[in-house]
C-alpha cells in the first residue's frame, strides 16, 4: 500500500512540474509585448533586448525591462492579468 502511494505521489509532482514552465512565459510575455513597444520605441522588435525585471514567487515575470533604439521602456502585468502595460520610458541613451 505505502509504494502504491509513493508511486501516485510521484507521478502528480512529475505532471504538476511538466505544467510549471515559467521560461514559456517568459517567451509568451516577450511576444505580446515587443510589437507594442517596437511601435513606441520607432525602434525594429530584432534591435530591442527584452530582460525580466521582476518575477512573483512562482517564476513568472511581473516587470519586463526593454532596451533598444537608444530607448528604455518599463512593462509591468499586474497580478492576474494576460495584457501588458507601458510603466516607465526613459529617452535617456544607452550606457
Amino acid at each position: 500500500m505505502k509504494i502504491k502511494n509513493l508511486l501516485t505521489i510521484s507521478i502528480a509532482l512529475v505532471l504538476a512540474s511538466c505544467a510549471y514552465n515559467p521560461e514559456k512565459y517568459v517567451n509568451i510575455s516577450k511576444e505580446k509585448v515587443l510589437p507594442r513597444a517596437s511601435f513606441e520605441m520607432g525602434c525594429p522588435e530584432e534591435e530591442i533586448e527584452v530582460k525580466v525585471l521582476t518575477e512573483n514567487e512562482v517564476g513568472y515575470p511581473e516587470t519586463l525591462g526593454l532596451t533598444g533604439c537608444n530607448r528604455k521602456l518599463v512593462y509591468m502585468r499586474l497580478d492576474g492579468e494576460t495584457d501588458w502595460f507601458l510603466n516607465f520610458d526613459s529617452k535617456r541613451k544607452n550606457q
